[in-house]
């Protein structure tokens, strides 16, 4: 479904993609902490890396169910609904674990395609000199990890955030936002979140963050929630700014009034 966003709501300079002086001033003020995604954020989805998560996501759970891919595919949806997680839903009904599941999941994804979106290694090296940097994703641990040292990017982040940190369930779930900044110890007025999914920034709206959408480089404009499926030309109100490339985002409106 592709959204129409009303063209009044921005009329706000911060959603281009050069803020004016006194936001860029402001932003960099205020926030302690920024937060990235990981699938689609610091690598674009073109990868392929997301639909293999997907598959495999349904291949490794009819192994174990030994059902028909069909009922296995409509029995994750229920289950993500019910328990906030498709995975929850399978250890509380199938006794999967979930630690076990997704290791064996993400162990198997081919990250070959993996490539940082363009100048985004030198810009985090840039940023993470002047505020602490974490990643925020509901994939687990050791992927994100070796996606990470994969991209080159490992060295930058202070920390990450994946879904065993969050009990297994995902964002866009409010408790995962909160219990993130528990972990941070900063109050949600001063960090910053960046994220490909629309759906995940509004809950980070919600809490408190700021927000950053960023293309995930499937389309040179407009924006595309893998998640919900919903097309929009152009960013949702939730969003404080927006850019298609993120290195240049950053390049011009955090780390130029350094």
């Amino acid at each position: 479904m592709v959204i129409n966003v009303d063209s009044q709501s921005f009329n706000n300079n911060k959603r281009s993609m050069k803020m004016n002086p006194s936001a860029l001033s402001k932003l960099n003020h205020e926030i302690a902490a920024i937060i990235f995604d990981f699938d689609g954020t610091l690598y674009p989805s073109s990868a392929g890396i997301e639909s293999q998560i997907k598959h495999r996501f349904r291949t490794c759970a009819q192994k174990k169910l030994n059902l028909p891919g069909q009922e296995v595919k409509k029995l994750l949806h229920r289950y993500r609904t019910e328990y906030r997680s498709s995975i929850l839903g399978l250890k509380e009904n199938h006794g999967i674990d979930p630690l076990e599941f997704y290791e064996e999941l993400y162990g198997g994804l081919d990250i070959s395609t993996m490539t940082p979106k363009p100048n985004l290694r030198e810009m985090l090296n840039r940023l993470s000199n002047q505020v602490p940097l974490y990643v925020f994703s509901n994939s687990n641990r050791s992927f994100v990890l070796r996606g990470l040292a994969h991209l080159g990017l490992k060295e930058y982040f202070t920390g990450l955030f994946t879904i065993e940190d969050n009990n297994f369930i995902r964002k866009p779930h409010p408790e995962v936002y909160l219990a993130t900044i528990k972990r941070l110890g900063i109050p949600a007025g001063k960090i910053l979140m960046f994220d490909d999914i629309p759906s995940s920034l509004k809950t980070a709206k919600e809490v408190g963050f700021s927000t950053v959408l960023v293309g995930n480089g499937l389309r040179e404009s407009g924006f595309v929630d893998l998640h919900t499926g919903d097309e929009y030309e152009t960013a949702p109100w939730w969003c404080d700014y927006a850019a298609q490339d993120i290195a240049t985002f950053i390049e011009q409106n955090l780390l130029a009034a350094k």
